[in-house]
């Protein structure tokens, strides 16, 4: 199978009907974990995904790095290197979109990214930063 050149997925190992049963699963919670398999690795994955009420209370304590969306995806990608696809679909949202948020958080120093098998993977770049969001997730489940 030929690679694009450009970083776009080629493989989704995330499928919408995966997250949307997290989402459903959540029902007050402020947090849900989503397993899935990878189809490079083959390595079961396992990350938190946080509820859209508990995303906006963190981005409130980010001040002007976070909204809603940001704050999810810096949660998942502190606990799992995704590949943009699966990031959009994780978080809802257009691949685009998805993808320049992405290119824009690793522009600020937030995200690290690299290619494997054509296709861009994104983690955070410094591992406290899913600590602190732990922290504050932790501080608003009660």
């Amino acid at each position: 199978m030929s690679q694009p050149s450009d970083g776009t997925c080629t493989v989704r190992c995330l499928k919408p009907e995966t997250v949307e049963a997290a989402e459903t699963s959540l029902d007050g919670k402020a947090a849900t974990t989503v397993a899935f398999i990878c189809s490079l690795s083959h390595k079961e994955e396992r990350i938190t995904l946080i509820s859209e009420e508990a995303a906006e209370t963190l981005a409130g304590c980010l001040g002007s790095l976070g909204t809603a969306r940001v704050v999810r995806i810096l949660f998942a990608l502190s606990q799992s290197e995704l590949c943009q696809c699966d990031v959009a679909t994780l978080v809802g949202g257009n691949e685009a979109e998805t993808a320049a948020l992405l290119a824009n958080l690793r522009d600020h120093g937030l995200l690290k990214m690299r290619l494997i098998q054509g296709m861009n993977y994104y983690t955070v770049a410094h591992p406290a930063l899913g600590q602190l969001l732990e922290v504050l997730l932790a501080e608003t489940e009660g």
